[in-house]
């Protein structure tokens, strides 16, 4: 278990400190094509599930260099299921380029939630700069809110889902991927779930991957025990 600089109660981060990670981004090659041009949502993401209930999850991200043209879009971002093992209900943050509710090609920040509910997804903040690191968090506040932070900041609040998560995912989600590129890693560290009781918080003491088209993007862990240094390539 790693103590975390922050302190949490009932769901209120104070006093976050960005971690002083120490890994150089490594440079990739442009990807011509992913998905091919299908209509399927893509993944290349790191995952955490050992069958117990959880609080939230935290991860820490650098910000990596990539674009997104035309129909496509690509998202690099935190994920945490807000009802139990299914992932019907969720709760994630992130940065995209050209998503279809925030067009451009530009980096900018996002959320997106779906409970029974409601569905919202928000574009908001100023475009993140390339290479800069910054906290992704989700975590219940009671039995039907979840909280959604960004650098220890309330950025949205998550209300209609009852439930623990059980499933926790960090790395790549893109779409109609023939325009959508990646010049550089998106690294992930630190990855954390928090108990259910407030405030306690774990390192990932398992972990795996998942991945659609992993010829095209993958996801891989620097390491494992704990599972929480990992990247997008």
């Amino acid at each position: 278990m790693r103590l975390r600089a922050a302190v949490a109660a009932l769901g209120v981060i104070v006093g976050l400190v960005v971690a002083n990670i120490g890994f150089s981004p490594g440079i990739s090659s442009a990807v011509g094509s992913t998905c091919w041009n299908s209509t399927l949502v893509c993944y290349a993401r790191g995952t955490f599930n050992d069958g117990s209930a959880w609080g939230g999850g935290y991860v820490e991200t650098e910000v990596a260099n990539m674009s997104a043209t035309e129909s496509s879009w690509i998202n690099q971002e935190l994920w945490v299921t807000t009802n139990g093992n299914s992932n019907a209900y969720w709760a994630e943050i992130g940065y995209s380029a050209n998503q279809p509710y925030c067009p451009g090609n530009v980096l900018r920040w996002f959320l997106y939630y779906q409970n029974p509910n409601n569905s919202y997804h928000e574009c908001f903040g100023v475009s993140p700069s390339v290479g800069s690191w910054h906290q992704l968090e989700i975590q219940e506040d009671t039995s039907s809110q979840w909280y959604i932070y960004l650098d220890g900041k309330t950025i949205a609040i998550d209300t209609g889902t009852s439930g623990w998560n059980y499933n926790d995912y960090s790395g790549l989600e893109y779409h109609y991927g023939t325009y959508t590129n990646m010049y550089t890693n998106g690294y992930y560290s630190y990855n954390e779930v928090r108990g259910t009781g407030c405030c306690d918080w774990y390192s990932w003491d398992e972990g795996g991957t998942e991945a659609e088209y992993p010829t095209d993007y993958n996801w891989i862990w620097t390491s494992t025990d704990p599972w929480i240094h990992g990247y997008d390539s």
